[in-house]
């Protein structure tokens, strides 16, 4: 997945796909509000899915790592 909003075109290939999750990666964080919104839209428009967060390796560090996570408790946390 590419981005950070739930586009129409991503709502219909996800509707096709059906898959049972989905990896957010770096390029899909911004802030909270903004993964609690994605993460709300998805399940609304596909249905119940899981989320996790995939480390992508290369120059990732694990405080990079941590800050991923960090946000997405963050955005849990409400």
């Amino acid at each position: 997945m590419y981005g950070i909003e739930a586009t129409t075109e991503l709502i219909r290939e996800l509707r096709a796909a059906q898959p049972t999750g989905i990896h957010l990666q770096r390029r899909n964080i911004e802030t909270p509000d903004q993964v609690r919104d994605l993460i709300a839209s998805l399940r609304r428009e596909v249905g119940p899915l899981e989320f996790a967060v995939r480390h992508e390796g290369g120059a990732e560090t694990p405080n990079a790592v941590n800050d991923q996570m960090a946000k997405l408790n963050q955005a849990f946390a409400r």
